[in-house]
């Protein structure tokens, strides 16, 4: 599910593979698009609409107003994708060549209005530029990301596993600037951005399974946590 920037239109993905454009303050459908496979995950670009439809290992840009499909990339192994309204740049991810979930993770910055990949790398490699003492701040438990969410401003990027991880977003490097505690015992599956880029959320879980809820961050502050929801076992977003 996404917003417009605006906050005026929303479109949300059903059961069936099928992508609705709803008005937000109606609640009324004004169009849909038959997919035809499954579609986990969905980002606002000032390219367009992006998604990932997993099964078929493609990702899809989609014109936002009418839903018709701009344009198609093949990408083996892709599970998720990053975008912004003030950039046609982005992210996608996923398990590398393979096609496996158990394969080296992958990370591709991409240009999703020109339809090009600008930079593949997978965690080994020179894109993840640490700060401070240790060369794998940036790096620690990337093959189990679930999760990430690219900034309004497209300055940063958000990933979640069992912690949320801020990423500056640089000409050609990703530098690690921070990361919260130990939130989840890896069943972190939903992470949230507000629109004005100010506070981050995602559903946590205490590894023994006895508390559970929505932790809330300040997206530029991670390392204190500001709220919690509590709204029972297995929260989501």
């Amino acid at each position: 599910m996404v917003y417009a920037p605006d906050g005026k239109t929303l479109w949300l993905v059903d059961g069936r593979n099928i992508l609705h454009k709803v008005n937000a303050d109606t609640l009324l459908e004004e169009v849909t698009l038959d997919m035809g496979a499954d579609c986990n995950e969905m980002a606002y670009s000032q390219a367009g609409l992006v998604l990932v439809l997993n099964n078929a290992q493609v990702l899809w840009v989609v014109e936002p107003d009418t839903l018709r499909v701009i344009r198609e990339m093949p990408f083996s192994g892709i599970r998720l994708a990053a975008g912004c309204p003030a950039t046609p740049l982005g992210f996608v991810a996923g398990s590398g060549s393979t096609g496996s979930r158990s394969a080296t993770f992958e990370l591709a910055a991409v240009d999703f209005a020109r339809g090009l990949v600008l930079q593949r790398t997978n965690v080994h490699t020179g894109i993840w530029q640490a700060s401070g003492r240790s060369g794998t701040a940036g790096t620690q438990n990337m093959e189990n990301i679930l999760s990430m969410k690219m900034s309004p401003s497209g300055d940063f990027l958000y990933l979640s596993c069992e912690s949320i991880k801020r990423l500056q977003i640089g000409d050609d490097k990703l530098r690690y600037v921070e990361s919260t505690q130990h939130l989840s015992n890896g069943h972190m599956r939903h992470l949230a951005l507000s629109s004005d880029g100010k506070w981050t959320a995602t559903p946590a879980e205490a590894g023994s399974g006895t508390s559970y809820g929505i932790a809330v961050f300040d997206a530029l502050y991670l390392k204190e946590q500001k709220l919690v929801l509590d709204n029972g076992p297995y929260p989501s977003l």
